[in-house]
């Protein structure tokens, strides 16, 4: 039993997307950035303990992935909405999911069964991204002690908008080496 505990962790993110999109629409911005905090957590632990006792999963494969990258899509769209984050930076961060995903099926297609496997530079995304994020909740906190600036966000989202750029490239670069890796192997 105790082998299920990361995918309950990663289900209970995947439903902590409708709560956290909620508070954020109400600018209730306290309780918005303490259930995406957890939800972080719960990432980080549900992730150390698949890798710790081995509690891996094909479930675990694709929702572990997928319940990040529906919290930090929406988060950044409602922000958006918000007028909080940059449109642009929503495009870039989504549209290099969407690359990724349509990079994927296509090698599904062609070549068969994949390997999911999240590059390094797609890993530091993650973090910078969620960073990011907690950074403009936190700012929108109205604490008096913390120093803000647009110039500060704005350096963020530059820096959130590279990385996203950065790792789409690193996965279509990762997806032709496979494809090429594949194609090589049928051609044998």
């Amino acid at each position: 039993m105790k082998r299920h505990i990361p995918n309950v962790l990663t289900s209970v993110r995947i439903l902590l997307v409708i709560p956290v999109a909620y508070y954020l629409f109400e600018s209730n911005y306290l309780y918005s950035l303490a259930l995406f905090l957890f939800a972080g957590i719960s990432d980080a632990v549900d992730g150390y303990l698949a890798r710790r006792f081995l509690w891996t999963s094909n479930f675990g494969a694709w929702a572990d992935p997928l319940a990040d990258k529906l919290i930090v899509g929406v988060v950044f769209v409602v922000l958006a909405i918000q007028g909080l984050v940059p449109a642009w930076l929503v495009f870039v961060t989504i549209g290099r999911d969407l690359i990724i995903l349509c990079g994927a099926a296509t090698y599904r297609k062609l070549f068969g069964k994949i390997d999911i496997a999240p590059t390094i530079l797609s890993k530091v995304n993650t973090v910078v991204q969620i960073l990011a994020l907690l950074l403009v909740m936190v700012t929108l906190l109205d604490i008096p002690q913390l120093m803000k600036t647009d110039y500060m966000l704005d350096v963020v989202f530059i820096i959130v908008g590279i990385f996203s750029i950065l790792s789409g490239i690193d996965y279509v670069i990762s997806w032709i080496r496979r494809a090429r890796s594949s194609w090589r192997t049928r051609q044998e």
